[in-house]
């Protein structure tokens, strides 16, 4: 099981997330959203850790400033929030993880005649389905969860990270019943718009240990 903690502002939560075994953290760049970094907080939080895949959140940004932003933090991975279409992905020239927002209210006829297929076409193209719950007006991070039966159905047929709604309390049971490749948490590892150390701590631990009792 992947774990990305997204939204990660300062290097005491980056090395809480290297030490807990995370998979990736999520840089946010987005402007104007609460989680975004600067870029010298970014570059110092990106020299502070090893082990871990760091992740630059952009949405609907032009591409010379996403690849200008990757270069000087050292990121290992472009998430795309926003519009971005296939070619756009593909003009990154680095890994890419592109968010798939599901409208909660779409039934599997629906999901499979149209979700599908982005899908498939961005994973024939080595780019990792990040899919999440569509909420209109955001690029993502606000904690609304996903219908957990259309996940399911995304999840078994293709290799996702799965966000929205995500915290320590729920995360094992939904990686248990979902089965995602992989699980992204912003707004559940936040007390009062903050990251906090016991949070992100238990979220990797239940989250790790889900899918494997």
């Amino acid at each position: 099981m992947k774990v990305k903690i997204c939204g990660v502002r300062d290097v005491k939560s980056a090395l809480v997330c290297e030490s807990s075994s995370a998979d990736f953290i999520g840089l946010n760049f987005v402007p104007n959203v609460h989680r975004k970094v600067d870029i010298s907080s970014a570059i110092e939080i990106s020299n502070s850790i090893n082990t871990i895949k760091k992740v630059g959140v952009f949405a609907d940004q032009p591409i010379e400033h996403v690849v200008s932003i990757i270069n000087q933090c050292d990121l290992d991975y472009a998430q795309l929030s926003g519009n971005e279409n296939l070619e756009y992905c593909m003009q990154i020239g680095f890994p890419v993880i592109k968010s798939i927002k599901i409208d909660f209210n779409s039934n599997i006829r629906t999901i499979k005649e149209t979700i599908f297929p982005q899908i498939d076409n961005l994973i024939h193209n080595k780019i990792i389905p990040l899919v999440e719950s569509y909420v209109p007006g955001s690029y993502g991070g606000t904690g609304t969860e996903i219908s957990i039966d259309l996940a399911k159905q995304i999840a078994e047929n293709f290799d996702i990270i799965l966000a929205g709604g995500l915290t320590p309390l729920n995360v094992k049971n939904m990686v248990d019943y979902i089965k995602p490749w992989g699980v992204d948490v912003a707004s559940g590892v936040e007390s009062e718009k903050k990251q906090t150390t016991n949070q992100i701590i238990e979220f990797i631990s239940n989250a790790k240990n889900g899918d494997n009792e």
